[in-house]
């Protein structure tokens, strides 16, 4: 299955930097498209900055209100072991939903997900973070299955270093910004109300502003 027979996925370096006092990790910024919720950075997929962008103009922007009330980018620090990246694996409501996703877990780890996605001419990436209980959604994740499936978040770098238990990822908050105040809009229930629309597919421009003008712009 192309779920299971994945292979490892190694990561251009130009993103990376070296974490002091641990040689063998990385560290890097990721970014997700969020609600003004928050819960832990796990069973989800993030983005580098041209991969957030797309998935904003591509998915979320279209539409006012916006695509699961989003509201924010937020900047999260990720660190990984060098070289233990795997193919890509899409999260919704909190649950892995490629094929044999057990499977996948058994034989490669909880390992995070990387896949390449250009917007604009820009190179970008997507990634996977396989969280507890990865194959159930959100509001089914009982307390026996993540204790039976503990995902890959690690509590630290220094855990994650270790190279004991099931953790392959750490993640810390890295700041976050506002989409109405990125792009310039004072009050967002107004700005629906009076019929604008940050983009529309159709004429490839916004109503009642221009951010997001020009899809391949």
């Amino acid at each position: 299955d192309d779920a299971v027979d994945r292979e490892d996925y190694a990561v251009p370096p130009l993103w990376f930097a070296d974490l002091d006092g641990f040689p063998e990790l990385r560290s890097f910024y990721v970014f997700r498209a969020q609600s003004d919720r928050t819960y832990p950075l796990e069973n989800v997929d993030v983005a580098d900055l041209p991969g957030v962008l797309w998935y904003l103009h591509h998915e979320v922007v279209s539409m006012c209100p916006r695509k699961f009330g989003i509201t924010r980018i937020m900047r999260w620090k990720l660190t990984v072991k060098k070289g233990e990246m795997i193919g890509f694996v899409a999260f919704d409501r909190g649950a892995c939903t490629v094929p044999n996703c057990a499977a996948l877990w058994q034989q490669k780890g909880y390992a995070v997900g990387c896949q390449e996605l250009r917007y604009v001419g820009m190179p970008g990436h997507w990634y996977s973070l396989p969280g507890k209980c990865p194959n159930s959604t959100v509001g089914e994740k009982t307390p026996g299955c993540r204790a039976d499936f503990p995902g890959g978040a690690c509590l630290s770098a220094a855990a994650l270093s270790s190279g004991s238990g099931h953790c392959t990822y750490f993640a810390e908050p890295a700041g976050e910004v506002a989409i109405d105040e990125l792009t310039g809009i004072d009050n967002y229930s107004h700005f629906c109300a009076e019929g604008n629309l940050e983009y529309n597919w159709a004429s490839d421009s916004g109503i009642g502003m221009s951010f997001w003008d020009g899809f391949q712009n």
